[in-house]
């Protein structure tokens, strides 16, 4: 069902990935395919291509094939493969190849629907959060070579304070469907690229370490929330909004900020972050 492609290196197995060996002729058969004008391995393309499973940590370094690059068109590949969900955002970082998230599309030519989820239970998450202020993870300050932030959990342990984890469970909420490429920005609403949202807390200087209070923004939506944050009167009346609303049968609640801008929310995340901050020690607030 595949077409077929000559590979003109020498050695015998040089590849050896499912990926590969299934659309590349036999050794046996390389000069007969060369006859035929097959096409040569180094210069396929994405469309190419018949394969839908999430690429190895084997496939990913072939495709490479550092340093000399024997695929011409590797980033086009690999672009394409992690645009459709099979490039895991761990193997992006672990090839420091980050940058094929940024850009390569048209906002313009794509609709996508903002992410939505209903409130089921409130009982249930509400003693869900319950059972969390219980053991509370603390953010602190250690004094090491230089004062860095760690995590302290309720039984004094401590460690590494690791902000992408929270960072990855936002992008994933805010995700348009079918597309892990993409992330909305609660702001402004564009599905931008991964690599051009950042995370930021609601909080200007959380004490405590919960996931579920921060929002994704896009770069410039996230200079303009930092700013409004910095002001005490639009930051209380920001949290104020979100405790107070009352949460119906939406599915997405918009938040006002400021006189002008406004937070989207998935219902749910926002009646997360209302059972975090209304079960907040008094002493805390």
């Amino acid at each position: 069902m595949n077409e077929l492609f000559t590979c003109e290196q020498e050695k015998q197995g040089y590849f050896t990935t499912k990926l590969l060996m299934e659309i590349t002729v036999h050794e046996e058969c390389r000069n007969l395919a060369k006859d035929l004008c097959y096409r040569p391995l180094n210069e396929i393309h994405y469309d190419d291509l018949r394969y839908y499973e999430e690429l190895t940590q084997d496939e990913v370094e072939e495709l490479l094939d550092e340093p000399d690059h024997y695929f011409v068109n590797y980033e086009e590949l690999l672009r394409s493969f992690y645009r459709d969900g099979l490039l895991s955002d761990a193997l992006l970082q672990e090839y420091n190849l980050e940058y094929l998230s940024y850009g390569g599309y048209d906002t313009a030519s794509y609709s996508f629907e903002f992410p939505s989820e209903q409130v089921e239970n409130r009982a249930s998450l509400a003693e869900h959060i319950r059972k969390l202020w219980k053991t509370p993870v603390r953010i602190i300050t250690v004094e090491e070579m230089r004062s860095v932030q760690k995590i302290k959990t309720h039984d004094g342990k401590q460690f590494p304070y690791d902000r992408s984890y929270s960072r990855n469970i936002m992008l994933n909420t805010y995700s348009p469907e079918g597309r892990n490429d993409l992330c909305f920005c609660q702001m402004c609403l564009t599905p931008k690229p991964k690599g051009y949202i950042e995370v930021n807390n609601i909080e200007i200087s959380p004490e405590y370490f919960f996931s579920q209070l921060r929002i994704t923004l896009c770069l410039e939506c996230s200079k303009k929330f930092e700013a409004l944050r910095r002001n005490d009167s639009i930051r209380n009346a920001f949290i104020e909004s979100i405790i107070d609303y009352d949460i119906y049968d939406e599915s997405t609640v918009e938040i006002s900020i400021g006189s002008g801008d406004t937070i989207t929310f998935t219902a749910k995340h926002l009646a997360e972050i209302q059972e975090i901050l209304k079960q907040k020690p008094k002493s805390h607030k």
